[in-house]
């Protein structure tokens, strides 16, 4: 990634030179969000469910969405240090970049899209680890309170997490394609 300063006549925007994280520097970075739902999913349920699999109160879901809330507003207070993501890049440019350099290996030329694709990568890597710490709390969940109905209250979120895990697959390669071409050049 080039680090040099824009010219001053140039229209790229200021953030472009603060540099993309890793993958693994997202990933660390974004553990203490994932630590709130691992901890928080199994006891809320905990507290909800009783032995015999029943609810105590109808305040799961809310709980639930309130939990969410809090993973994703710790996730914003120690989030990865990135540049804005350029609104003037279509959302469309940047996923086919991403799917291009994870076919190719290769990278955009035009530093704007590179940029935005790394800011849009490092999203995606956020998804993948909040999606596993959700997986991993509802797992304890299942493992405190197994006589709970899991298919049913389990099948939806499933969904949306193999739904979200599909489309963040393309962040890990990018960034890593990104980190390597920064390294040899």
């Amino acid at each position: 990634m080039d680090q040099s300063a824009p010219a001053p006549d140039s229209r790229a925007p200021a953030d472009e030179r603060t540099t993309i994280p890793t993958s693994r520097q997202v990933a660390v970075r974004t553990a203490p969000a994932a630590a709130v739902a691992v901890i928080g999913i199994p006891m809320i349920v905990w507290l909800l469910v009783n032995a015999t699999g029943e609810m105590t109160t109808w305040w799961l879901l809310v709980l639930i969405f309130a939990l969410l809330g809090l993973s994703a507003l710790v996730l914003h207070f120690v989030q990865a240090p990135r540049p804005r993501f350029d609104k003037r890049i279509s959302t469309r440019e940047v996923i086919r970049t991403l799917s291009y350099a994870r076919r190719s290996g290769t990278l955009p030329t035009d530093p704007r899209v590179r940029t935005a694709a790394g800011v849009f990568a490092c999203g995606d890597v956020e998804t993948l680890v909040m999606i596993a710490a959700c997986l991993i709390g509802g797992a304890l969940a299942v493992l405190i309170r197994p006589e709970f109905a899991w298919v049913e209250a389990g099948l939806f979120p499933a969904v949306i997490a193999l739904i979200f895990t599909f489309k963040a697959r393309l962040g890990c390669p990018y960034l890593k394609v990104l980190h390597s071409a920064s390294q040899a050049g």
